[in-house]
């Protein structure tokens, strides 16, 4: 199992690098997704210009985001670029509707979770004053076992569980279409939480938020202006490739995967 995880996240990063008309049009893609999303983050609506402008960023950003997952599920199944833009922006569609149940899922997950966190309060330490800083040494704060489980629960599904079930459903609408993706639902979601599945998710976590949540998030600090802010550069580039290319991995092989147990299927057959 974990040599054929391995050789699977293999086989996707030398097919990402050797077709470098996908790889620009990947880039370019999440580029125009960051620079999206920054801008319906930072637009005020004050004037009727910046109301339609926040609308069309409302509509644009969903559409780049689902055109890029596109993309990163099909663009080893062809070579034209013309072919692959024209594709996914006309499959993109797709990925969107048959992520629905997922978001409806997790929209039921946030609220039972919050209910079930409105029975668990934290529990207030008559010790601890208003005043008193949050770090404290001279202050022993207990452990809230029961916030640390929900938290524990919340990031388990928001982090491992949500993104597998959508990446698989993503793979199986881009290639076997939508009608056929709905049907076998169930197995593919049987499919997110195998162990093959789990182990190369995993290893893609690594590389696509780990190292660029420690490399965005853990400065270092010089003397130097100059050099701040070159370093600074370089941990945003070094942060945007990876989170790029550690996710078009993930989801290839992932791809590669379940394509893998088909053939084995056919064979068996």
């Amino acid at each position: 199992m974990f040599r054929k995880s391995a050789s699977a996240i293999s086989t996707a990063t030398r097919e990402l690098f050797k077709h470098r008309s996908a790889l620009a049009i990947l880039v370019t893609l999440y580029a125009l997704l960051l620079t999206c999303s920054y801008a319906l983050v930072a637009t005020r609506e004050a004037t009727a210009g910046q109301v339609v402008t926040t609308l069309a960023l409302t509509l644009a950003a969903p559409w780049l985001f689902f055109t890029l997952q596109t993309v990163a599920a099909t663009h080893s199944a062809t070579r034209s670029s013309a072919r692959l833009i024209t594709s996914s922006v006309l499959n993109s569609w797709k990925l969107l509707v048959i992520s629905l149940p997922v978001i409806g899922l997790s929209l039921l997950f946030v609220y039972l979770l919050n209910k079930v966190q409105g029975h668990f309060p934290a529990p207030v330490n008559p010790a601890v004053g208003p005043y008193v800083m949050a770090d404290s040494a001279d202050v022993a704060r207990p452990i809230h076992w029961g916030g640390v489980m929900i938290t524990s629960f919340r990031y388990l599904f928001f982090g491992v569980l949500a993104p597998l079930m959508l990446i698989h459903f993503w793979i199986s609408a881009s290639h076997d279409g939508l009608i056929k993706s709905c049907r076998g639902f169930l197995t593919d979601l049987a499919r997110a939480f195998a162990a093959r599945s789990l182990l190369i998710y995993m290893a893609g976590f690594v590389i696509f938020a780990v190292i660029p949540y420690f490399l965005l998030f853990r400065t270092t600090a010089s003397s130097r202006a100059w050099l701040e802010i070159g370093l600074f550069a370089a941990r945003l580039t070094a942060a945007f490739c990876l989170t790029l290319f550690g996710w078009i991995i993930t989801v290839r092989s992932l791809s590669l995967a379940k394509e893998g147990r088909s053939l084995a299927t056919a064979k068996d057959a």
